[in-house]
């Protein structure tokens, strides 16, 4: 029990101190979102813009979340890793969140304008 929360607050500690920048490039249809994000500890920020079917000329302040845990912490062999952020502009909203944990599961959602989307979203981490 000693050991699993030893890493544990390493992992958080780590987490602390990582700073990145996320680029987010997603396309549903003939709509595309893109975020430039700033990852400062597990609070992420930046900005969301969007246009297309749907949602045109979206532009607005994203908030969110980042949870890292190196592999041992809290899975024994593998990262768990969960990028989630989200921006509303006047009556349109934006939302994502991935996570990749055990095995390698890799798990995507897109929502705009609260329903669920079906479309590919490439990140890019600095």
């Amino acid at each position: 029990m000693k050991s699993v929360l030893i890493a544990s607050l390493i992992a958080l500690s780590a987490a602390a101190a990582q700073a990145a920048t996320l680029d987010v490039h997603c396309t549903s249809g003939d709509a595309v979102v893109t975020a430039e994000l700033n990852i400062d500890g597990k609070i992420i920020s930046g900005n969301i813009n969007a246009d297309g079917s749907g949602i045109e000329d979206f532009k607005a302040t994203a908030t969110g979340n980042y949870i890292f845990y190196p592999a041992g912490s809290y899975y024994k062999f593998d990262d768990l890793e969960v990028i989630e952020f989200w921006g509303v502009s006047g009556k349109d909203s934006v939302a994502y969140k991935s996570v990749k944990g055990e095995q390698g599961v890799f798990t995507q959602s897109l929502v705009i304008n609260k329903q669920a989307v079906q479309g590919t979203c490439v990140i890019t981490k600095n």
